[in-house]
């Protein structure tokens, strides 16, 4: 199986315009099956019609294969793999030189090496992780840039303070990137102690995404001391890899995925795409253990009470995902002349919306302001903990607290989770408005469940949904009880907001 993989261009400096050129991927190769970096790719770009021969020689020199001999090229571009194979059978770890003469109108020879290591064989993925239902936010690790000391003193006042507040607040779970190293343990420990789970970016392994090229090796050594230095703490539950990773990343996120997952099954890697394009390249190549992206669709000139892009960049990573679980990360922040706060209504549609396309988790972005950040971003509190204020659009008077409605919001995911965890999509029913989303579902019991959202921060709507049978179906938040009427169940929002509903009784 042929991963994807990251490329390297090399060519003769000064070479003729009409010289052959051939690119090489990666520069390391381990062709033992296990599904990471089986073959090695040979690119050959020349003018058609000309001819190739392509061979690999070991470390002493000596031809291993012949890949091509005097090939003509009918094409711009010419594709090989060499699969390790030599003529007596998968050849030894060590570099290899591959020479590609052409000969045309003039003859040329590009070359380049490649290092086949098969130290490591990866056992297939396989995640041990519980099922878990995350209430989060995102929470910026470094402490300096919230006004906090950096030792490890000032960090552990500052964590402390901010993750009993979240708890307060309904909250279980935090995603935490920037934090410095020397501070890992100091705010794990903090987690801990205050009962939230942590998904920690770990700066070794993102920087090997971003890395080019990168060994598999080198992707161990690192995992295995990450692992060794956090993997005690409970509070952990995921590894950032690296956030937002381009479609170019994706080989490289790929690798560490796999590598991470053979030292440390509990704990899969994580990262938040902004980019369709960049989780269905992974989700197409993996499994994952949850699809989380962030939707930051409402812009400083957004009117108010409207949801912008946000309903069609939902329907576009659901299709991203590829049926991996739901983790999306919604926007709850603000940015001066480029985002304003969404309303309170707003942020529970967005909520809402993302439970009824099969949401398995919800995440908002961001929990503290921090004056000293670089990107000058003003999230749910200000960065000594008092609930940041929301402005009018006239900005002549100030709204309550974001905060308070993303807690109330914490507060019901906590009370739903149980229900929502375990579904699984069944036929989608249609409403008769617009106004609303809907999808159907079947809980564990068997048992049908309907979740609404509104799609019109600014009004209530009623929806109507034909049913089968007369069968009442009692709302998972409030109770409620609603009895369908001549096979049609009527259900009444008000504005951004969304009910689970469960069909209790017969068929």
């Amino acid at each position: 199986m042929r991963t994807l993989i990251p490329t390297i261009l090399l060519m003769l400096a000064a070479a003729p315009a009409s010289c052959g050129r051939m690119t090489i991927s990666p520069s390391q190769f381990s062709p033992n099956d296990d599904g990471v970096r089986d073959e090695l790719e040979i690119l050959l770009d020349a003018t058609p019609g000309e001819f190739v021969t392509v061979r690999i020689h070991n470390p002493a020199g000596a031809v291993v294969v012949t890949l091509a001999e005097n090939f003509p090229l009918d094409l711009a571009r010419t594709e090989l793999t060499w699969d390790g194979l030599g003529v007596t059978g998968v050849a030894p770890n060590g570099t290899y030189t591959i020479k590609a003469s052409f000969r045309g109108t003039q003859a040329s020879q590009v070359t380049a090496k490649a290092v086949l290591d098969n130290s490591h064989k990866w056992p297939p993925l396989k995640y041990t992780a519980r099922p878990y239902f995350p209430i989060g936010v995102w929470f910026e690790g470094n402490p300096a840039w919230g006004g906090y000391p950096q030792d490890k003193s000032g960090a552990k006042q500052y964590y402390d303070r901010c993750f009993a507040d979240l708890r307060n607040h309904g909250f279980n779970t935090v995603t935490v990137p920037n934090c410095p190293e020397s501070l890992w343990e100091t705010l794990l420990q903090s987690a801990q102690r205050n009962g939230i789970k942590v998904v920690l970016e770990v700066a070794p392994l993102a920087d090997l995404v971003s890395d080019k090229p990168v060994t598999e090796s080198r992707v161990y050594v690192a995992a295995k001391r990450v692992y060794g230095k956090i993997g005690k703490y409970s509070s952990l539950i995921r590894y950032q890899i690296r956030d937002e990773p381009a479609p170019a990343l994706v080989p490289n996120w790929l690798l560490v995925q796999r590598v991470l997952a053979a030292v440390d099954p509990t704990r899969p890697a994580f990262s938040c795409f902004n980019s369709g394009a960049s989780l269905a390249t992974v989700a197409d190549a993996t499994r994952l253990s949850e699809a989380v992206f962030d939707i930051y669709p409402i812009g400083a000139g957004a009117p108010p009470q409207t949801l912008g892009g946000f309903v069609a960049s939902l329907d576009a990573f659901n299709e991203a995902a590829r049926g991996n679980a739901l983790w999306p990360v919604l926007q709850a922040f603000a940015k001066p002349s480029a985002w304003r706060y969404p309303t309170p209504e707003e942020l529970r549609a967005m909520t809402y919306l993302s439970l009824a396309e099969g949401a398995k988790g919800v995440f908002y972005f961001i929990y503290q302001s921090m004056p000293d950040h670089p990107e000058k971003l003003e999230g749910l509190v200000e960065a000594d903990g008092r609930a940041r204020l929301l402005p009018s659009q006239a900005q002549q008077e100030l709204r309550p607290p974001l905060y308070a409605a993303a807690s109330t919001l914490a507060g019901e995911l906590r009370q739903l989770s149980g229900v929502l965890m375990y579904l699984k999509p069944a036929a989608a029913r249609s409403p008769s408005k617009m106004d609303v989303r809907s999808r159907s579902f079947i809980d564990p019991a068997g048992r049908p469940v309907l979740i609404v959202a509104s799609t019109r921060p600014d009004a209530p709507v009623t929806a109507q949904f034909k049913v089968e049978s007369d069968a009442a179906w009692r709302d998972e938040l409030t109770g409620e009880s609603l009895a369908p009427k001549d096979l049609v169940l009527e259900v009444s929002l008000a504005p951004g907001a969304g009910r689970v509903l469960v069909r209790r009784g017969g068929e």
